[in-house]
């Protein structure tokens, strides 16, 4: 039984959103997701193009895009185009010379003097910049001091040579790898004559392929992990009929919907340029498809336990958050996704000593999961600094280095450079940017105060004093998550299933963790970029409220945020 809607109750924005997303098929939202690519990118470009820059400060990292170099031949009175010799993976460098030049023809000639200029420099701004720096020149995380401060007491000059190789480590290494290892495709794949000429140029192209298609491969999994929800509570309204009001055509509505919600969201222009956002909620987006299928599964094929394959899922997605976590560090909250079902998996009720031992297997599987995704690459990432700095380096050491290989050199390059730390960013010239990270937080807090209320709901029992029905709820509510028998009452419409479904409490609780760390100790403006690629609980609960009466205020909001970062964003003024 389909839900339909009154068209009165359905005007403005929220109303042609949810039109379209009704008339959408699977491969119509791949499409639209590209060609909002498409968009954003070109919106930038012009943007780019017609208002003058701003001076970022000269203390801004910038990345320059060097022209094509051409040659001319008097004898034959023929232009050629040199190719740059890039050093980049799976090839030497003499290989790469192959095409030294290429004769010129008009096309090519603008392609490579006018085309790709215009529409790669608005890709290059802020960390952008230390993105392909690091992509482009991957020795400038080692110091470069040997012979040049030689008196151990200047002070001045170690602070001044060390700054731009520690503040490289603030920027994790996969996505710069990841470019380089993009640029090396492109040149197998695609004739070289038709890609940049220059190594600048070639390592912002590739950029924007890779974040263009993680961007596709995020809006299907959200579409799937929607469908998947929502049709294990179909199977079960048919198993215990129940008056759960959800049908198939139900189920593939939301999800369109939520991938929409994704191709449209208010950080859009960080998922086009050369930011790490995209491949970060590629992985984590594909480690929380896997998780999702371990709490469906197991929550609805074993009572007793974990199903074995679900060993196997769970080692999937750790090892998706694991890469994610090398590519942000706010990446690294999902081990508490795992705290929480292997917190589930201990507290279901068991009957028998050999049930109880397999569980606590299981949870001691879980625990060595949630080190590797918190501490793990994190940890390999401050071991690999300190290594460069102080191991490998011959030169005179900074002074961090006596603290040893475990010093976290993370937080110290987040706190020396950029001020980061618990309240460091509540000051008066911040307003602005709280203000503009509002709507964000203001919507997570919302997203995640509704799904506590919602599960209040179902598995709290009023008969018991308030103390005790919380300890209760808290138990029943882990319980559920890790696979415990469905709650008795249902939830009646694919709204409430989205917004307050107990096997999606590790979601929500990513999404409460961000919500707390962006307004404690991140760079607050950063807010809308950090919840946007990496809390997909964020758009199940938007999903479900596009149909209040604050539906056209969310897209509204959504577009807005996207004419605001392609205007502010490309010419160097500050955005989220």
């Amino acid at each position: 039984m389909s839900i339909h809607r009154p068209r009165s109750k359905r005007k403005g924005l929220a109303e042609r959103f949810l039109n379209y997303s009704d008339q959408c098929s699977r491969q119509k939202i791949f499409c639209t997701a590209i060609t909002w690519r498409l968009i954003v990118w070109l919106a930038m470009s012009l943007s780019c193009a017609i208002i003058p820059d701003h001076n970022p400060g000269n203390d801004v990292l910038q990345f320059h895009l060097e022209g094509p170099q051409f040659v001319y031949d008097q004898h034959t009175n023929a232009r050629w185009i040199e190719w740059e010799t890039c050093s980049l993976p799976f090839r030497n460098e003499s290989q790469w010379s192959l095409i030294a030049k290429t004769s010129v023809s008009f096309p090519i000639f603008q392609l490579q003097d006018k085309i790709y200029p215009f529409f790669l420099k608005p890709l290059t701004r802020w960390d952008a910049a230390r993105f392909l720096h690091l992509a482009y020149e991957p020795l400038s995380r080692k110091p470069s001091l040997e012979n040049e401060c030689k008196d151990d007491e200047d002070d001045v000059c170690l602070l001044h040579h060390f700054a731009k190789s520690e503040q490289a480590h603030a920027f994790f290494p996969l996505f710069p790898t990841m470019i380089r290892v993009t640029a090396a495709i492109l040149t197998y794949l695609v004739p070289r004559f038709l890609l940049p000429s220059t190594c600048t140029s070639l390592m912002v192209f590739s950029a924007v392929c890779l974040n263009t298609i993680c961007f596709s491969m995020v809006t299907m999994d959200l579409y799937a992990m929607t469908k998947d929800i929502l049709l294990l509570y179909y199977r079960m309204q048919e198993k215990y009929k129940d008056k759960t009001k959800l049908s198939l055509s139900d189920c593939e509505t939301w999800s369109r919907r939520v991938a929409l919600l994704f191709v449209c969201n208010p950080a859009n222009v960080f998922f086009g340029t050369a930011y790490s956002e995209a491949l970060c909620a590629a992985l984590l987006c594909r480690g929380c498809r896997w998780a999702l299928q371990m709490v469906l599964t197991n929550s609805v094929s074993n009572p007793n336990g974990m199903v074995p394959s679900t060993w196997w899922t769970m080692l999937g997605a750790t090892g998706y958050w694991w890469l994610a976590a090398l590519t942000r560090s706010n990446s690294t909250l999902y081990g508490g996704f795992l705290l929480l079902y292997g917190a589930g998996l201990v507290l279901r009720r068991h009957r028998g000593r050999w049930i109880w031992l397999r569980r606590s297997l299981a949870a001691c599987y879980v625990l060595l999961l949630i080190v590797l995704v918190a501490f793990g690459s994190m940890g390999w990432h401050n071991f690999r600094g300190y290594s460069m700095h102080c191991v490998q380096f011959t030169g005179v050491r900074p002074t961090w280095c006596e603290q040893g290989p475990w010093f976290n050199l993370y937080g110290y390059v987040q706190k020396t450079y950029w001020n980061v730390g618990f309240l460091r960013y509540y000051q008066v010239k911040q307003i602005p940017n709280f203000l503009l990270a509002g709507p964000i937080l203001l919507l997570s807090a919302l997203a995640s105060n509704t799904w506590i209320k919602t599960s209040w709901t179902l598995l709290s029992d009023s008969r018991k004093s308030v103390s005790n029905r919380t300890i209760s709820w808290i138990v029943d509510a882990l319980q559920a998550f890790g696979g415990e028998q469905r709650p008795t009452a249902p939830l009646l419409t694919p709204g409430e299933i989205l917004q307050g479904s107990p096997y999606l409490l590790g979601f929500y609780a990513v999404l409460a963790a961000s919500t707390l760390l962006a307004l404690t100790i991140a760079h607050v403006q950063i807010s809308t970029r950090l919840i946007c690629s990496s809390c997909p609980a964020l758009y199940w609960f938007l999903a479900g409220a596009l149909d209040r009466r604050f539906g056209d205020a969310i897209i509204a909001y959504f577009l807005f945020y996207n004419i605001l970062g392609v205007v502010l964003h490309p010419n160097w003024l500050p955005w989220t």
